[in-house]
């Protein structure tokens, strides 16, 4: 059985093959366009991530975000991604 830690790229993971991202109409739009990151490069580093673990929210205390790290996009550049786990899916909150 996986730990937690592995669920939860598990879970990331999961979302991501089947296009359940989705990213945030304000700063996460911001931080994909100021690092030319694409959809697919975003897809592509969570896919390829090798951790995620959970994290607080600085700008919405009441709602936790996961960092996916260890990932890379389809440059093969490294690429950090931060995403807020929703009912729709994963809400891209930042990348880096």
């Amino acid at each position: 059985m996986a730990d937690a830690k592995g669920d939860l790229l598990d879970r990331v993971q999961r979302a991501a093959r089947y296009g359940q991202i989705h990213v945030s109409r304000v700063h996460g739009r911001e931080r994909t366009n100021e690092r030319n990151a694409r959809a697919e490069d975003v897809r592509t580093a969570i896919l390829s991530a090798t951790s995620a673990f959970e994290q607080p929210n600085e700008d919405r205390p009441d709602q936790g975000v996961v960092r996916i790290e260890g990932g890379v996009d389809t440059d093969g550049d490294s690429l950090t991604v931060v995403v807020a786990e929703t009912s729709y899916g994963l809400r891209i909150v930042t990348v880096f």
